[in-house]
């Protein structure tokens, strides 16, 4: 009896040494896991560049003349005038013009006959995208057959320039039209809807393209 009863002792003990070190059945030998890799960033790809079409760039040009001033004369008074004429100019990162803001401003300051000033210094100078239809071109620009006003004919001439570079701008094919008018521009898409003469819109964006940051 002493004997089975060592003999049924042994039999646990041995079953119990076997299932101690048997592996169950969900756990994974680690060494059958696969490594992770660290990445050595070799094969990240560099940020991409600016899209084709946004502003990467801007700049301001300006221009001013008081060539259009007056002397005093027996049949006149004397009349100062400054034209400045502004230009902001966004570029996308091939230099192609994105954004392209023209206007221009002519400031007037009558005197009379004993030169004191006769204008009245406080009041709004306006531009001439702010006069609209009060800045009085349309009945001459009728005469030239396209009848529109200086700010119809401006916002044309910015739609021109929307994605080309600052030397296709400037290398705009122009004809003269008058004595006054010698810059007319002479291409298809603008013959019917700019007659104004262009050479300080084209100086301003030349000069917005070199101050572009």
């Amino acid at each position: 009896m002493k004997r089975l009863v060592s003999l049924l002792l042994v039999l646990v003990l041995i079953a119990a040494v076997f299932t101690g070190c048997s592996k169950p059945g969900d756990e994974e030998d680690p060494q059958d896991t696969p490594p992770v890799e660290e990445p050595d960033g070799e094969d990240e790809e560099p940020a991409d560049d600016p899209a084709e079409g946004k502003i990467v760039k801007l700049g301001l040009g300006q221009n001013i003349k008081i060539s259009s001033s007056k002397e005093k004369t027996d049949e006149q008074n004397a009349q100062s005038q400054a034209d400045v004429t502004m230009a902001a100019v966004g570029f996308d990162a091939e230099g192609k013009v994105v954004s392209v803001t023209i206007d221009t401003v002519q400031a007037k300051v009558a005197f009379d006959e004993e030169m004191n000033i006769d204008s009245d210094i406080d009041a709004e100078v306006k531009t001439k995208k702010d006069l609209k239809d009060d800045y009085g071109m349309k009945p001459v620009s009728e005469q030239m057959g396209i009848g529109k006003e200086w700010y119809e004919q401006m916002a044309a001439f910015e739609e021109w320039m929307i994605g080309k570079t600052v030397e296709e701008i400037v290398n705009l094919p122009v004809k003269e039209r008058d004595e006054n008018h010698k810059h007319v521009p002479d291409v298809p898409e603008l013959t019917s809807s700019v007659t104004i003469t262009v050479e300080g819109y084209l100086a301003v964006v030349e000069e917005a393209a070199a101050n572009a940051r």
